[in-house]
């Protein structure tokens, strides 16, 4: 007979096997941009639009399928839809030099900088919406720097291959890690809007506003960069790859995530998430034979240290209000939105 500890303990299981399973699938992202992009030359903004693309087009059948969402798009206030689309240009700024910074620098370096993105958070909080920063999220985004440091001192050695054997292309260790930082400063500025938006519209209207934003931005992106013509020569086998990019890590892997912080507390899904880098780089190293340097391994252990102090202040539950009020959402940043 079941005791009366034991009902929500079977909910608290389920929940972490779904982050487990989110933060496995997201890691599988990086993975699947290098096969692509090394094995059938795909550009890697071909892969971003090819990814959100392919994602807009599920949610659009789920979106009509289902008429309380087709309810909230149609309730929702211009000012919503025009931020929810701000949030997919951010998006599509994300995806763009995330992944262009993975044909320059290592999976694991490229993934451990492109998780800062909770640390650019709570400064954008701080400036923006004049939030207070806690010590510990000082102390926090020093270890930060001070890791990211080390990992680009790390790659800086690493010359044209960035550690790995029998790379096609040149390699700029330091230009990936560049574009995988601004890649979190863009992830900070989607978590903040939809920080915002996301208190008066649900979350299948919202991440389908963004994610058909941020496609139409991307397909546009990969015309201007004179990749049209690549979209007629992708494949038939890439596309698998395009429709696992979509379907793992970003609609099922986020999707596990967002579902986990709603029956988890949000300081254990946003520390779970730093299980993201790790699995990326064993998957490289395993996979694409790119090896971690002990400096490189030491930094990214000391960066993913300072993220987990960040995000464990910015995901700590607020004060009990005196009035009362409808239950906040679960705070943005502790999940990430791009693998």
């Amino acid at each position: 007979m079941a005791t009366a500890n034991s009902e929500p303990t079977q909910p608290r299981r389920l929940a972490f096997l779904v982050l487990a399973l989110g933060i496995a699938l997201a890691s599988t992202a990086a993975i699947l941009i290098e096969i692509g992009h090394d094995r059938y030359g795909l550009a890697t903004i071909v892969l971003a639009a090819g990814r959100l693309g392919v994602a807009t087009l599920v949610l659009s059948g789920v979106v009509a399928a289902w008429p309380a969402s087709r309810r909230a798009l149609s309730e929702a206030s211009r000012r919503d839809v025009v931020l929810a689309l701000l949030a997919g240009w951010l998006l599509a700024v994300h995806f763009a030099t995330w992944f262009a910074s993975l044909a320059y620098t290592s999976v694991a370096s490229s993934v451990t900088l492109v998780s800062t993105s909770p640390m650019f958070v709570a400064l954008g909080a701080a400036w923006v919406l004049k939030e207070r920063l806690p010590r510990i999220a000082v102390l926090g985004m020093l270890l930060a720097v001070a890791g990211s440091a080390g990992i680009s001192l790390a790659d800086a050695g690493l010359g044209a291959d960035a550690g790995e054997p029998g790379a096609s292309r040149e390699r700029q260790p330091l230009l990936g890690n560049a574009l995988a930082l601004a890649g979190a400063v863009a992830m900070a500025g989607y978590l903040l809007v939809g920080r915002h938006v996301r208190q008066r519209l649900s979350l299948v209207p919202y991440i389908w506003l963004t994610y058909a934003s941020a496609a139409v931005v991307l397909l546009l992106w990969s015309l201007a960069a004179g990749e049209g013509a690549a979209w007629t020569r992708i494949p038939a086998v890439a596309w698998w790859i395009v429709l696992g990019l979509a379907l793992g890590p970003q609609l099922v892997g986020h999707t596990s995530l967002n579902w986990a912080v709603r029956h988890l507390p949000a300081t254990v899904v946003a520390v779970a998430v730093l299980g993201e880098p790790i699995g990326s780089a064993l998957l490289a190293w395993w996979l694409l034979g790119q090896p971690v340097t002990p400096l490189q391994g030491c930094s990214a252990l000391v960066l993913l240290t300072g993220i987990g102090l960040v995000s464990r202040t910015m995901s700590a539950p607020a004060p009990a209000p005196t009035t009362t009020a409808r239950a906040p959402l679960p705070n943005p940043a502790t999940v990430t939105g791009k693998k």
